[in-house]
């Protein structure tokens, strides 16, 4: 090879003229645009339908139509098909791959109470023997007591063959568990409308005070918070230190004094009949926390767990805590690791 051509410049392409290596991002947007002008088209026509009651969208399906007419409910789930290949829609396309098909994945989403309907909302055109399904429902030409309809039918089965069966089957067996799940929630709704969550928060709250102020007894000053307070519901809970959310509160190592607290008023728990808890702890304290070392820190921190797990009535009740230290600790028993595990 020549000096010359070796050492000729490269023209690169205007990234003007270039195409794209990926365009995936394009096409999905493109599918998703397509899917909200539809949905944009169903809001528009619930002003003049009455018979819509609500709109889901990606919920059960790309998007779920319910509505009620003389009476009776009917869910119907809408498929929205933008980016499929440039062919018409036949009872095969519909229909491939079996129960993993357009067709089929429809049918497997009735298992509610609601009369079930399906809609497929597409760019692309369909062939001959899906036409009727293009005209109104129930509406000329696509009465079900037609010829078309009833051969539509029978192809449809045929191309599907055991997938309706499997689909049938699935919704029988997931009716049969939801109706066997439904007492035990019902159970549960029970006990949870029994609970009495102020109490809870209370004893939750008074346990962990209890370790704060034994902290702050060990070592004065070294708690200068406000107590701590829970605000606990059925599916949430929130704890403060005095008025503001304790990570708001706190920083550094009146944090950990705080994870300790909430582990001891946990343990506290264990002696109550009522709270069902497990009696065990089992913490790793780590080197650092928040940037600082808290060997020095380890028995002091400790101690009122040594103290609560002595008393009579939480016999049974253990706490494994790993550190680096603890020498001098009394009252519990220590046992000195020398072999280091490292997993791969």
């Amino acid at each position: 090879m020549s000096d010359e051509a070796s050492t000729a410049e490269i023209e690169w392409p205007s990234i003007d003229d270039h195409h794209p290596h990926e365009e995936g991002g394009p096409t999905a947007r493109a599918g998703l645009s397509y899917q909200d002008e539809i949905v944009v088209d169903i809001f528009l026509d619930m002003i003049e339908d009455a018979t819509i009651q609500k709109v889901h969208c990606e919920t059960h399906d790309d998007i779920l139509v319910k509505r009620v007419q003389d009476g009776e409910e009917f869910v119907e789930y809408v498929q929205v098909k933008s980016n499929e290949p440039d062919s018409l829609w036949s009872v095969a396309t519909l229909c491939a791959k079996g129960a993993d098909s357009v067709c089929a994945k429809s049918l497997t989403r009735d298992h509610h109470k609601e009369t079930a309907r399906f809609r497929i909302v597409t760019l692309r055109d369909v062939n001959s023997e899906l036409k009727l399904l293009t005209y109104p429902c129930y509406g000329p030409g696509r009465e079900t007591t037609c010829a078309g309809f009833s051969s539509l039918s029978e192809a449809v089965k045929e191309k599907l063959k055991g997938a309706v069966d499997l689909g049938l089957k699935l919704g029988t067996e997931i009716a049969e568990i939801e109706k066997r799940i439904r007492p035990l929630d019902e159970a549960v709704s029970a006990m949870i409308r029994a609970t009495d969550f102020d109490d809870a928060s209370k004893v939750l709250a008074d346990g962990m005070n209890e370790y704060l102020h034994a902290i702050d007894r060990l070592k004065p000053g070294i708690w200068p918070h406000n107590d701590v307070s829970l605000d606990i519901s059925a599916n949430s809970f929130r704890i403060k230190v005095g008025s503001k959310k304790w990570q708001a509160a706190l920083g550094g190592t009146d944090s950990l004094y705080f994870l300790m607290a909430y582990h001891y008023g946990l343990l506290t728990l264990s002696a109550q009949a009522r709270c069902h808890y497990p009696g065990l702890a089992i913490l790793d304290m780590p080197a650092e926390f928040a940037g600082e070392l808290i060997e020095d820190k380890e028995n002091f921190i400790v101690q009122p767990f040594i103290e609560l797990l002595a008393r009579e009535e939480f016999g049974g009740t253990q706490m494994i805590i790993t550190g680096a230290s603890f020498v001098g600790l009394h009252g519990a028993a220590r046992r000195h690791l020398t072999e280091l595990h490292i997993s791969n």
